[in-house]
């Protein structure tokens, strides 16, 4: 595939995340190969179902890609905290990983997930169309108590990186703080790959909903002003 053949720009509408105007740079693929999608998430890209965009917004610079250089990252207290909780008082809590297979109980997740939200779910044939194709090599995470599914996580996998592209979990099971304990559990995913960054997608300060994505140190920002990635080993 050639890059950035056929870069389009989307109108103008409301960002989904703060209250704003947004626009994103975007094109269409069917496939692109591991190497170039390296290239990709370097440049600050992000892929949803065969629609890769990253942000254009003229009034806003707030959507930062974050990334975690898997080698150096180290758990915080809390976030061993969280570690040990999981294997003391859950020890039928397990994570796999899987290559993308759709079953029913993955699309109840997502609706269960959804109600934090305000927008509408999609039907269950949009979002297999979304999140279970073959543009770019992906699996996907698995997070069981027991024999119970209770989260999933969708993964793009290219020759350096694991990016979480999407999760979801079960609102019943917010009280594991499963949103943390994901990222640390594909954090050590990459470890054993031997994968050079974890990638968390964009990360907003404004945002709550995104408050935990820089909590992982050390983790690197990239600057969109100078395309280049800053590390940031403390905050």
């Amino acid at each position: 595939m050639l890059l950035y053949q056929d870069v389009s720009q989307s109108e103008p509408h409301d960002c989904p995340y703060i209250e704003q105007q947004a626009q994103e740079s975007f094109f269409l693929a069917k496939r692109v190969d591991s190497d170039e999608l390296d290239i990709l998430f370097n440049q600050g890209w992000r892929r949803f179902a065969y629609y890769y965009f990253k942000p254009s917004c003229l009034t806003c610079e707030k959507c930062t890609p974050i990334r975690v250089p898997v080698a150096e990252f180290k758990a915080s207290k809390n976030q061993r905290k969280i570690l040990n909780k999981q294997h003391k008082q859950y020890p039928e809590f397990r994570v796999e990983f899987n290559e993308k297979l759709y079953h029913e109980e993955i699309y109840q997740i997502y609706k269960s997930h959804n109600t934090r939200f305000t927008q509408a779910c999609d039907s269950e044939e949009n979002f297999i169309n979304a999140h279970f194709n073959d543009t770019c090599d992906s699996i996907q995470s698995e997070y069981y108590l027991g024999d119970q599914l209770i989260a999933v996580g969708f993964l793009d996998v290219s020759d350096n990186t694991i990016s979480s592209s999407y999760f979801i979990y079960h609102t019943d099971f917010q009280h594991l703080n499963l949103g943390t304990l994901s990222v640390l559990k594909e954090i050590e995913y990459c470890k054993q790959l031997e994968k050079q960054f974890y990638h968390l997608g964009y990360w907003i300060e404004d945002n709550q909903s995104m408050a935990y994505k820089n909590k992982f140190f050390p983790h690197e920002l990239m600057n969109w002003h100078t395309q280049k990635w800053e590390l940031i080993t403390k905050s």
